[in-house]
């Protein structure tokens, strides 16, 4: 989807920017955008905060909070660190302490990320404070469904 198309589609109301207090939808990132001069990096998500439109270039503001113990398992060592050392976003200087990230996508072009409800299984996830990475916290709960569902049909 372009970025022109997503912004009329949410701003139905003409307003100068829409701002997502209640239900901020999530993005999942489909392709690495460091030339946004941001970090982030395919498969890594964030919550919608503020979409705005300026001059052909569409605002994107979001909010990583939620999402950084899954994002750190996509952080690539691409950052110069101290004494010439590689490190991941989230160890540099780069990677912003209130957790927000703000860049630009041009109108005609493709969104770097595909926009999906609030997460509530993510935030599920979170609150059980598991051992597991995302995805396998995520196969375990579909395999307790099946397991659960076989011995009501067995």
């Amino acid at each position: 989807m372009q970025a022109r198309e997503f912004w009329d589609i949410i701003n139905r109301d003409d307003k100068p920017f829409v701002a997502f207090t209640k239900k901020q939808p999530t993005l999942t990132f489909t392709q690495d955008i460091r030339e946004y001069s941001t970090g982030l990096e395919t498969g890594m998500m964030a919550s919608l905060t503020h979409v705005a439109e300026k001059q052909d270039m569409i605002h994107i503001v979001c909010d990583l909070t939620n999402f950084e113990a899954h994002n750190k398992t996509f952080e690539q060592p691409v950052y110069e660190g101290e004494n010439g050392k590689f490190v991941r976003w989230s160890e540099s200087f780069f990677y912003p302490e209130n957790k927000i990230v703000e860049f630009f996508v041009e109108a005609n072009n493709e969104l770097p990320f595909e926009v999906g409800q609030g997460n509530e299984l993510y935030k599920e996830y979170i609150d059980s404070k598991s051992d597991l990475n995302y995805v396998k916290w995520l196969e375990s709960e579909v395999l307790k469904l099946r397991e659960s569902t076989s011995h009501k049909n067995g």
